[in-house]
């Protein structure tokens, strides 16, 4: 019976898993169990889940709860050693009613099945709207469903050699007709609808077939990349469609936006974590020659910076009023057209700019005027007036082309 229920969770049914444990797992067991054989897996009379409750006491109270090896929706499978969904779930609230104040995760796990998997992160993530700090910490392996635990926690650390990612959905299809052939069995599969059951282990996979798992798959996908990206806003879905279902090394993945920090071991991310001062929880400070600023510190820093911004920001307010109003007020003065007060404006001149122009121009306007009246009235006025006509006017032709104000 158990092995019957460890096959059905691992062949024929999509997994949040990474493809190498998928690999060991049918290699040791699923191939023995179909082949008749004795599995290589080692059984236990009572073999507890991979999971550790109680509340450790630091400077605040944090449950520690391990992800570790393959993961399953609820009950389970000891025989595998994997570790379920609804028993992390149920030790998180245990922490809570203990009074834990942060919850850590130590992962080391390939992932498992989809069943169960977003419940629980979306569980992870409203811990913080309960003051609840999380984080979590792999050594070795935190891939696909065992990333999406990791990616819901606050902030996310790993030692340089740990394996993250592979944000994708599996299947492996277990065919055995070519085997029921040999033995001379043969089976004939009855459908009260052509899509029921369509894969089935003792028919050949028909076209049909495979559109409807990969149609599955790609749902499951889409369902898994928009999980991680809640989790992690810095993943918006296309990044997470470029990275493929890709594993990384620490590093890549700290590169990527995957993780947070890369630490040495859980003992570094508990003792930066829970330092003295509390306002550098979370944040993890690699062992440098360095001094790293206290979060409290860039906090005030940013806040000086931008109240000085603000400062500036009014004092430019301030002078730019002023310079306007003086324009302004020099316009009506000199009685020139408010189009020229504007164009001075949207132009950036200064006060003292536009009050040199415009009485420059209100003098040549005038003289402008007297000899007009006076060539008017005396048919012959002398030359001199005449040339200073000519220039006046050359002036203001001048003055128009470079404002595109006509005078």
């Amino acid at each position: 019976m158990n092995r019957a229920r460890i096959l059905s969770r691992i062949t024929d049914t999509p997994l949040f898993m990474s493809e190498g444990k998928l690999r060991a797992i049918t290699e040791a067991f699923v191939l023995p169990v179909l082949e008749g054989r004795e599995s290589d897996v080692v059984k236990y009379p009572s073999m507890s889940n991979a999971t550790k409750k109680g509340v450790k006491t630091t400077t605040a109270k944090l449950g520690m709860i391990e992800v570790f090896d393959s993961l399953v929706s609820k009950n389970a499978a000891f025989a595998c050693g994997m570790a379920s969904y609804e028993s992390v779930s149920n030790q998180i609230n245990a922490a809570i009613n203990a009074g834990a104040t942060d919850i850590g995760f130590y992962i080391d796990s390939p992932g498992g099945e989809v069943s169960g998997l977003f419940g629980l992160t979306q569980q992870i993530r409203e811990l913080s709207a309960k003051g609840i700090s999380t984080f979590a910490f792999t050594d070795g392996m935190a891939t696909s469903a065992a990333y999406a635990i990791m990616a819901a926690c606050d902030i996310a650390y790993a030692s340089e050699t740990s394996v993250i990612g592979s944000v994708a959905a599996i299947m492996v299809h277990m065919e055995s007709s070519i085997g029921d052939a040999a033995s001379g069995k043969t089976y004939t599969v009855f459908r009260s609808k052509e899509e029921k059951a369509l894969a089935d282990s003792h028919t050949p996979l028909t076209e049909l077939a495979v559109t409807k798992i990969q149609t599955m798959l790609a749902s499951m996908d889409a369902s898994f990349n928009n999980d991680v990206s809640l989790s992690r806003p810095n993943l918006n879905i296309e990044k997470l469609l470029s990275f493929k279902g890709s594993e990384y090394m620490a590093k890549a993945a700290l590169d990527l936006g995957l993780i947070d920090k890369i630490a040495v071991n859980m003992e570094a991310v508990l003792s930066n974590y829970f330092s003295s001062d509390n306002t550098t929880r979370g944040t993890f400070m690699a062992a440098t020659t360095e001094t790293q600023p206290t979060l409290a510190a860039e906090l005030a820093a940013i806040q000086l910076s931008e109240d000085a911004v603000a400062l500036k920001v009014k004092a430019a307010v301030e002078a730019e009023r002023t310079n306007t109003l003086a324009i302004l007020g020099a316009m009506a003065t000199l009685k020139m057209k408010p189009e020229l007060a504007v164009a001075h404006i949207t132009k950036g001149y200064s006060s003292e700019t536009s009050l040199e122009i415009m009485t420059a121009i209100a003098g040549a306007t005038s003289e402008a005027t007297a000899i007009s009246t006076a060539a008017g009235v005396h048919a012959t006025a002398d030359l001199e007036a005449a040339a200073k006509l000519d220039r006046t006017n050359e002036l203001k032709a001048a003055y128009s082309a470079a404002t595109g104000i006509k005078l």
